[in-house]
C-alpha cells in the first residue's frame, strides 16, 4: 500500500513531531510505501520506503503559511490521491482521507477562549484572518466527500466536533496519545530510590512539596489559576513553571503582587532530558488548562508516578483514575482548584499511578492509528482501533 503523511512541519526525528515521525516509520516498517508531505526545506534521508514530498509554504506569517499550505497539498492531492490507500492529515488541510486532530477543534478552542477573554481580544480574535481562515479549513475538511475518519486525541476533542459541525458521528473515533511507557521505566525507579539526591541536585527543599507545570502558553494553560490557587495552600507549597511564554514577566509580577514570588520558579523551556529530571524530583503534576486537546505533558506526569492535577477541559482528564489526580472543573475558581491541589499533599502510591496508563504505551496507540488507517477489522468485523 502506498501512504501519504501530511504534517507542514516534519522532520525525522522526535520532539514535538514525534507522532507524525514515529507513524511515518511505523507505517514504513509494515513495508508501506510512505509520502511525508511537508514544508521542510532541511534535506533529511527517511529511509527505505519514506519518501519527501516539498509542499511551498510562504514564511512571511500564520496566515501565510496556512494558506500556501493548504492550497500546495490540494493542488497535489487532486492529480494524485486516488495513488494513496491512506492520506493522514496531521496538520490543517482540506483534502484527506483521515484526520488526526491533534490540535482539537479550532472552534471549540475559540469558543472557550471567548468567555475567558476581553470584549477587546474577542473582537481582536473575530477579525483575524488567521482563524478565520482555520476556521473555513476546519469546515470544508469535514465536508470533505474523501474523508473517511477523523481520529480525535479525547472525548472533548470529538463533543466538540460534534456540536459544531454537521459531521456523522460514525466518522469520528477516539484514540488517546499514547505515553512512552516503557522509556519512563528506568527514570521511575531511579526517582524512587534516590529522590533525595535528586532533589538537591534540583536544589529543591527537602520538607517542601514542589507542583510541576510543564507547557507553553501559560494564559492558556492556567498558570495564573495556580498562582492565585498557591496562595490558599501552606508555605511549604512551591510551583515549578517549564516552559515559555511571550508575556513570562507578567506573571511573575502577578506572583510578585500575590504575595508568593518567592514559592514561584520560572525555569523557562528545557530539553526533555532536563524535564524528566524534574519530574523525578516533583511530589505532584498540575495542568489546569482553560482548553487543552490533550495535555501529553501530564500523561508522562503520571507514567512517572505523579499524583496529576487537571481541569475539566483537559483531554488527559478523562484518562485519570481514582487515587491517581483529581479532576478541576472550574479552575479559573481559586478556592475549587487550592481544594483540588490540597488532595496531592496526601500519601499516593506512586507504582500504582504509573500502572494505571500502562494500557496507554505509545506502541498500542500507534498501531490503533495504523489499523484504523488501513482499515483493519477484529475476528467479529469491527474496527479494531479507537472508541466512538
Amino acid at each position: 500500500m502506498r501512504i501519504a503523511i501530511i504534517k507542514s512541519n516534519y522532520m525525522p526525528f522526535g520532539g514535538g513531531e514525534k507522532y507524525a515521525h514515529y507513524l511515518v516509520n511505523a507505517f514504513a516498517a509494515r513495508g508501506h510505501t510512505t509520502d511525508v508531505l511537508t514544508a521542510e526545506k532541511e534535506e533529511w534521508v527517511g529511509g527505505a520506503g519514506i519518501h519527501k514530498i516539498h509542499i511551498p509554504m510562504s514564511p512571511v506569517n500564520n496566515f501565510l503559511r496556512l494558506y500556501t499550505f493548504n492550497k500546495g497539498v490540494v493542488s497535489y492531492m487532486r492529480k494524485h490521491l486516488d495513488e494513496y490507500s491512506c492520506v493522514l492529515d496531521m496538520d490543517r488541510t482540506v483534502l484527506q482521507t483521515h484526520i488526526r486532530a491533534g490540535g482539537g477543534s479550532h472552534r471549540g478552542w475559540l469558543e472557550r477562549r471567548r468567555k475567558v477573554s476581553s470584549l477587546v481580544k474577542n473582537v481582536t480574535f473575530s477579525l483575524n484572518p488567521f482563524h478565520n481562515y482555520m476556521l473555513h479549513i476546519e469546515k470544508q475538511s469535514l465536508k470533505n466527500p474523501y474523508l473517511k475518519k477523523l481520529i480525535c486525541i479525547s472525548r472533548i476533542v470529538q463533543s466538540d466536533f460534534l456540536k459544531y459541525y454537521d459531521i456523522d458521528p460514525e466518522k469520528t473515533v477516539v484514540i488517546h496519545n499514547g505515553v512512552e511507557w516503557d522509556s519512563f521505566a528506568g527514570p521511575f525507579r531511579e526517582s524512587m530510590e534516590q529522590k533525595d539526591a535528586i532533589r538537591r541536585e534540583l536544589n529543591f527543599k527537602q520538607d517542601m512539596h514542589y507542583f510541576l507545570y510543564v507547557g507553553s502558553g501559560y494564559e492558556r494553560k492556567g498558570v495564573n489559576f495556580i498562582i492565585n490557587a498557591l496562595t490558599l495552600l501552606p508555605r511549604y507549597c512551591y510551583l515549578v513553571v517549564i516552559g515559555k511564554d511571550r508575556n513570562e514577566r507578567r506573571f511573575k509580577i502577578m506572583a510578585h503582587e500575590k504575595g508568593v514570588a518567592d514559592r514561584v520558579l520560572f525555569l523557562g523551556p528545557r530539553q526533555k532530558r532536563d524535564v524528566v529530571r524534574y519530574l523525578q524530583g516533583a511530589d505532584s503534576f498540575i495542568l489546569p488548562s482553560v482548553f487543552e486537546p490533550f495535555g501529553s505533558a501530564a500523561i508522562e506526569a503520571l507514567a512517572m508516578g505523579l499524583f496529576t492535577i487537571t481541569s475539566a477541559s483537559t483531554g488527559c482528564s478523562e484518562i485519570i483514575k481514582e487515587g491517581c489526580g483529581t479532576v478541576v472543573k472550574t479552575p479559573w475558581e481559586i478556592e475549587d482548584l487550592a481544594e483540588g491541589m490540597r488532595l496531592a499533599l496526601q500519601s499516593h502510591d506512586r507504582t500504582r499511578i504509573r500502572e494505571s496508563v500502562r494500557e496507554f504505551s505509545f506502541d498500542k496507540k500507534l498501531q490503533e492509528i495504523i489499523d484504523l488507517c488501513l482499515d483493519v477489522k477484529t475476528p467479529d468485523g469491527s474496527s479494531s482501533a479507537g472508541s466512538r
